[in-house]
């Protein structure tokens, strides 16, 4: 009797577990849809590189009252076979359909002490996005079938931007307690912020060597 109830609790333990295991794996992937907050490494044979990835994806900016719906960060860390680095950021950046277009100047502060820096590539796009609600009905031969009861359309700019960090912004993040990101769309300013988790990463990601 002793070895059938401790198979049980051990049976239900395990069961805990692995629901546990894909609550949090939903979780992980609604906060980063299309990509990871973890550092991802690869190796490129066809270059000779080793390729250091790490995606951020935001929801919310620091000011009120802003055209920013949500953004995109992308992480590349390209080390070549000497021992050399290539830092590029590639940034999605989500706003309203009245929004002005990001400036190429942006910022990355660390501490409070701002870095400037020009985006080497810009394109804003119009994105329209369909949803549809559907709902479940019974035909007249008892089957359950899904009909779109509704379609609706959203209609947002995309600001697609990429740019390089240097070696003093590199070390500086690397001291830093606190990163943020300063946009600027026509009459507003729009801040984004690391988490804590996410510096740490992002600090992993630009010590990781060859």
């Amino acid at each position: 009797m002793k070895t059938k109830f401790r198979f049980r609790n051990y049976l239900v333990i395990l069961a805990g577990i692995i629901a546990l295991t894909a609550l949090n794996s939903c979780n992980y992937m609604r906060r980063v849809p299309g990509g990871t907050d973890r550092v991802l490494v690869e190796n490129d044979e066809v270059r000779n590189l080793k390729r250091v990835r790490l995606n951020f994806f935001h929801r919310n900016d620091v000011e009120r009252h802003t055209p920013f719906i949500s953004s995109m960060q992308k992480f590349l860390r390209e080390i070549k076979a000497d021992g050399s680095a290539n830092f590029t950021v590639f940034e999605t950046i989500k706003m309203t359909m009245d929004s002005y277009p990001v400036d190429q100047n942006i910022f990355i502060i660390v501490d409070n002490k701002p870095f400037e820096i020009t985006s080497s590539q810009i394109s804003v796009n119009r994105i329209t996005q369909s949803d549809q609600d559907t709902r479940r009905v019974l035909t007249a031969d008892s089957v359950h079938v899904r009909v779109v009861t509704d379609v609706s359309e959203t209609v947002f700019m995309e600001n697609r931007i990429s740019y390089t960090i240097d070696s003093e912004i590199s070390e500086a993040i690397l001291g830093g307690s606190v990163v943020r990101f300063r946009y600027y769309s026509g009459p507003y300013m729009i801040t984004t912020h690391l988490r804590q988790s996410e510096l740490r990463n992002l600090k992993r990601l630009i010590r990781t060597a060859l």
